[in-house]
């Protein structure tokens, strides 16, 4: 993707935020910038020059309760998704897009999921402290994650080459003929079971479901208090205690990466806006 073409898509997805944001304040819903976007506004002041996606996130029941308004409430020109609401959708969180766009990574370019640009957002769950607990529960999650990602036909090792792509089919291919034997609705709300398992229970971290269990967990208390930070000349909410995230994400995350690991994060196959 060109710079002239990257900003376009950055300028949508922000176009996308802003009536994200409308909906969260509009329900008292609390909802904080997250993953490279929360990187882009301490570093960058707004976008990282060259990522193409936008990542929020969510407490869990404010998630749950945005999941139940976000149909009724977004203007026409976008929708809302998530593996309850479109059948061929297989992550764990949700997408607001833009209809009319085009919007298609490598690895799911044979999906059925409706397509378009978008942002993601996350719900935040708790992690357990024991580690034994955690081995159990991240192990049913990886689990249920892979069956549901084979089901829906997304190759998580398109766009990487050499012992990274090996490596990432031998961990997927052996999911894709047990993933036949079970609907897409039971994968989902076992799945998503299984990221609530701790959430009636105090827990010193937290976790999102898209990053790996037992690789990237986030203290809890980085994530009580919110701050506003700015975004592309505009206020969003952030963690206060975004530091602490950013370094359980990044390592040294004012460290400006080499031009090699810069960009095409996702991959991306097709942009139509």
């Amino acid at each position: 993707m060109d710079k002239e073409l990257l900003r376009q898509v950055q300028m949508t997805q922000l176009e996308i935020l802003k009536e994200f944001v409308l909906i969260c304040n509009k329900y008292h819903l609390q909802y904080f910038l997250d993953g490279g976007t929360l990187l882009g506004a301490v570093r960058h002041h707004g976008f990282i020059p060259w990522d193409d996606d936008l990542d929020v996130a969510m407490p869990r029941n404010d998630y749950d309760k945005f999941c139940k308004l976000a149909s009724k409430c977004l203007p026409d020109y976008l929708f809302f998704q998530d593996f309850h609401m479109d059948k061929h959708y297989p992550y764990a969180f949700a997408k607001i897009r833009k209809k009319g766009t085009v919007f298609t990574e490598l690895i799911s370019q044979n999906c059925k999921m409706r397509d378009g640009i978008f942002i993601d957002i996350f719900p935040y769950d708790n992690y357990p402290d024991q580690k034994i607990k955690q081995v159990k529960q991240g192990s049913r999650i990886e689990f249920f994650k892979h069956l549901l990602l084979c089901k829906e036909k997304v190759y998580p090792w398109m766009g990487l080459r050499g012992k990274k792509r090996v490596i990432k089919m031998a961990e997927y291919l052996p999911f894709y003929p047990l993933s036949v034997f079970f609907s897409h609705n039971w994968l989902a709300i076992k799945y998503e079971k299984a990221l609530k398992l701790y959430n009636n229970i105090e827990c010193n971290y937290m976790k999102e479901p898209d990053l790996r269990y037992g690789k990237v967990i986030v203290p809890s208390k980085s994530l009580k208090t919110f701050i506003d930070l700015k975004f592309e000349g505009e206020m969003f909410q952030c963690p206060r205690g975004y530091k602490i995230l950013l370094q359980s994400l990044y390592g040294d995350y004012m460290q400006i990466p080499p031009i090699e690991q810069r960009g095409d994060w996702h991959h991306v196959k097709k942009v139509q806006l």
